[in-house]
């Protein structure tokens, strides 16, 4: 098997590099291999990047169940790994181009940017073959995509979810740009629908509250990434603005009700710098109806302490939908919906 390859590709003609990813043993003759060729630009050069996957790969993944636990896609099944491998391809470009680690994780996100926008009939997401093999797919799909080939990287880095969305963020270090504070770092939105959006640029319809999605515990060490070099656009005038997030999580702890369901620790809080934090007078938490509906007569949840992070726990067995209430000391408001039902659960 060939290891794979990225290679600048000149505009007066194609110098593309054969690379097979798939399984160690599996030796499948051409017609049993399904093949995809990339180009797209990055710092001014077209790269151009086919692959060639045993049929075996993609179907593995085919057959797998879905859900909305976005950090197990993100997992790969041994023996059927193909994040790594792209991982390699492109420290293995930045290597020959002599780029540093900033330029390298820019030209992974100007790669994925590049995918086509796919909406989906029946929607669901997909593992980073099927996204690939697809030539795209919808923000879920290569956010996905992105989160895999950083986390083979290295790169610290977390799935987020403004409303109806879904984009990455990565540990950024020396960027002014908007960011997400959580445990402690500072991570920078990447949008992975259209080309040309620079680390740290929010789409307008984006900005504002955003879920947080997080990578599973992985054995290697996650590295900050040193920008060094600025964003451009009409988004350095709103650099100072912070984003604020909505945390939540949920365990088992190895209990059940009544009704022999298991039962779970639910925890929510508002993640923003100390400075933002200290803003907020109140926070308030309801939960929506057992259809999703808005109901009146459930009580709001109220939290005052800023230094928790305006902290929320409780234990149930089931998922609900949550009104979130942020209101400031200039008597501003922001409002939004966490939903706790399968798409909002944190690995």
């Amino acid at each position: 098997m060939e290891d794979m390859k990225i290679a600048r590709r000149p505009s007066r003609r194609m110098d593309a590099f054969l690379v097979v990813a798939g399984l160690l043993s599996t030796a499948l003759p051409l017609e049993a291999a399904l093949e995809k060729e990339f180009v797209w630009e990055s710092f001014g050069h077209k790269e151009t990047l086919k692959v060639r996957l045993p049929a075996e790969l993609e179907t593995h993944y085919s057959s797998k169940p879905r859900h909305y636990r976005y950090g197990s896609y993100i997992t790969e099944d041994p023996g059927f790994e193909l994040s790594a491998k792209l991982a390699t391809a492109f420290q293995d470009r930045a290597k020959e181009e002599h780029l540093g680690e900033w330029e390298m994780v820019n030209m992974v996100v100007d790669f994925v940017q590049s995918l086509e926008y796919q909406s989906e009939v029946g929607e669901y997401p997909k593992y980073p073959v099927e996204t690939l093999m697809d030539g795209g797919g919808d923000c879920e799909d290569t956010s996905i995509l992105l989160a895999a080939i950083l986390d083979k990287l290295g790169v610290d880095c977390i799935m987020l979810s403004p409303p109806g969305h879904m984009a990455v963020g990565v540990a950024v270090e020396a960027l002014d740009a908007k960011h997400y504070p959580y445990n402690g770092r500072s991570y920078y939105y990447v949008e992975t629908t259209g080309t040309n959006w620079k680390i740290g640029a929010i789409p307008p319809t984006y900005t504002g509250v955003a879920k947080i999605f997080a990578l599973p515990a992985s054995t290697q060490t996650r590295k900050v990434v040193i920008a060094d070099m600025e964003i451009d656009g009409n988004f350095a005038d709103e650099a100072s603005l912070t984003n604020i997030m909505v945390a939540f999580y949920r365990a088992a702890i190895g209990e059940e009700d009544a009704r022999k369901q298991p039962l779970y620790r639910y925890q929510v809080r508002i993640e923003a710098e100390e400075d933002l934090l200290t803003e907020i007078k109140e926070v308030q938490y309801r939960f929506m109806g057992v259809n999703g509906e808005i109901d009146p007569n459930i009580p709001w949840m109220r939290s005052y302490e800023p230094d928790e992070g305006f902290f929320k726990e409780w234990i149930a067995a089931e998922y609900r939908p949550m009104q979130v209430r942020i209101f400031f000391g200039d008597g501003s408001l922001v409002e939004t919906l966490v939903n706790f039902a399968p798409k909002a659960l944190s690995d």
